[in-house]
């Protein structure tokens, strides 16, 4: 009886609700901002930011890239030498794997402790905010470097992690810091 009512409410047997539409929060589209009076070097200031947040996402991607392989070139040179010892195979089995928990236990406590806004793949984080979700410590300088730091640790214990969804969070901490601590 009871699903029997809820299956008369919804959906609605009256048109009445198709012609109600969402409202639409696109600052873009809004007279305030089209009508606008902007100076005439504003937009000069507007692409020299951009750049500024490109350029600045692309060296950290960089120096991410290089931290991540000298980690990965350390862990191998240990690994080749441990191999060249009798019985070598147990023993770098046993290294490989202590060396993964420790690097990825460590980048898992200094998130928890230090950042937890760096938490997650960072996509859906910024997506969330960009829709007004309140995110705390999701956008700051802390955790722009505990993101750069424990993305290079965790990829280089081969766990199945990549950069290109915390690169987008990383971006977006870059371009608030970009927009916020520049004189103009």
């Amino acid at each position: 009886m009871l699903f029997k009512d809820s299956v008369i409410t919804y959906p609605r047997i009256d048109n009445g609700y198709k012609s109600i539409k969402s409202l639409n929060f696109d600052m873009m589209r809004t007279d305030i901002f089209v009508k606008r009076v902007e100076p005439k070097t504003f937009w000069m200031f507007k692409w020299f930011a951009y750049f500024l947040v490109g350029a600045l996402t692309g060296c950290t991607a960089f120096l991410m890239d290089l931290f991540e392989h000298n980690l990965v070139h350390l862990r191998n040179n240990y690994l080749f030498k441990i191999l060249l010892l009798p019985e070598g195979t147990f023993y770098a089995w046993l290294f490989l794997m202590i060396w993964c928990v420790i690097i990825a236990g460590l980048a898992s406590y200094l998130t928890i402790t230090i950042g937890p806004g760096a938490a997650g793949s960072g996509v859906p984080e910024c997506m969330a905010y960009l829709n007004g979700v309140n995110y705390p410590k999701l956008i700051s300088f802390r955790t722009f470097i505990i993101k750069c730091v424990c993305v290079c640790m965790v990829i280089s214990t081969n766990l199945f992690v990549g950069k290109e969804g915390p690169l987008a969070h990383i971006g977006a901490n870059i371009g608030v810091l970009v927009i916020y601590y520049t004189p103009f």
